[in-house]
């Protein structure tokens, strides 16, 4: 538990950090998908849009006590500490995107698992902070009560 008291504060800071780029990115006059590094790099908007139309497979690849706090509704768990690449279902009915906290295990578990299976995937630039930035809906827990906040919605 002492590992992960101080996420709330990284997450704010990381938050922070997404949205000084989100305001330069609109002072520019650009919009965020120009930014992206690849074509495996989403925005919070695709990931949201693929998510509802049934598209995707969402894995979050961070460890469980940061899943636990917050999460996005329908990801799937799979911490990239016990990793397994060729776990993963790929019927090719859905792509599979990956997500952590600022988006930089998600990308390693991205270059993972596509060396190791050869099929095609992505992962949500800028993580769940990015998520959040884009104010996309999370289940998460309430810090005054323990009790889960969850809307039900994505």
């Amino acid at each position: 538990f002492r590992k992960y008291a101080i996420l709330p504060i990284w997450s704010d800071r990381a938050l922070r950090y997404i949205k000084s780029l989100n305001a330069r990115w609109r002072q520019a006059g650009l919009a965020e998908e120009e930014f992206m590094a690849d074509k495996y790099d989403l925005t919070p908007q695709s990931v949201l849009k693929d998510l509802r139309a049934g598209e995707i497979l969402l894995i979050d690849v961070r460890e469980p006590a940061e899943f636990a706090n917050e999460r996005i509704h329908g990801a799937l768990l799979h911490p990239l500490s016990t990793f397994e690449p060729k776990a993963f279902p790929t019927d090719g009915n859905r792509r599979i995107v990956f997500q952590c906290g600022s988006g930089k295990r998600s990308r390693m578990a991205l270059n993972n698992f596509m060396k190791e299976t050869g099929i095609e995937a992505a992962h949500l630039a800028g993580g769940i902070a990015a998520w959040k930035s884009a104010r996309q809906p999370c289940i998460r827990l309430d810090p005054a009560t323990g009790a889960i906040v969850d809307k039900g919605d994505y």
